[in-house]
């Protein structure tokens, strides 16, 4: 069962979300505040993030949601089927956009980025570490690859550089 939290002032969407994960905890809220202290507070699996809640319009939201904790996964929903808004979306940081109309497939999508942060997160706990600490500490990172960049430059300073063993010749007997 993942936790997954919906962020959406559509009482239907809400419905349909819920009927589609199941066998999901799930978290409903209507506000976008409420929805990124929620994400603080509670760390879930996953953010479902609609993109226009009054007074966000467009990708106002998604930004907020992605610096406010950089690996928390967020699946955008969107009625707004334009023209970039889905790659719009994922150079933004979303790990997946959702058509309203394909809400059928949810449980699917669940399931996938859920899995794929699983995958990453016990295959880089010292990654995840770390972004928990910045968010303790209350440190915004812009973006995942600022984030990469600020962790591996921590790691440098831990571990530091390998020592340098200089290749001398053996000796003679």
């Amino acid at each position: 069962m993942r936790a997954v939290l919906l962020v959406d002032d559509d009482i239907d969407i809400e419905v349909l979300v819920r009927s589609r994960l199941r066998g999901h905890s799930l978290t409903a809220l209507t506000s976008v505040e409420a929805g990124i202290r929620a994400m603080v507070e509670t760390s879930p699996d996953l953010v479902l993030l609609d993109l226009n809640i009054p007074p966000y319009t467009g990708t106002e939201s998604l930004k907020m949601f992605v610096d406010a904790v950089p690996a928390c996964p967020v699946v955008v929903l969107t009625g707004n089927t334009r023209d970039g808004i889905a790659e719009d979306c994922l150079r933004m940081g979303a790990r997946r956009v959702v058509s309203k109309d394909e809400i059928s497939k949810l449980d699917q999508v669940v399931s996938r980025v859920a899995a794929a942060e699983q995958y990453r997160r016990l295959h880089d706990p010292m990654y995840a570490l770390l972004v928990r600490v910045d968010a303790l500490q209350g440190v915004v990172i812009a973006s995942e690859e600022a984030a990469a960049e600020r962790h591996e430059a921590l790691l440098g300073k831990v571990s530091g550089p390998a020592p340098v063993c200089p290749i001398t010749k053996p000796p003679v007997f």
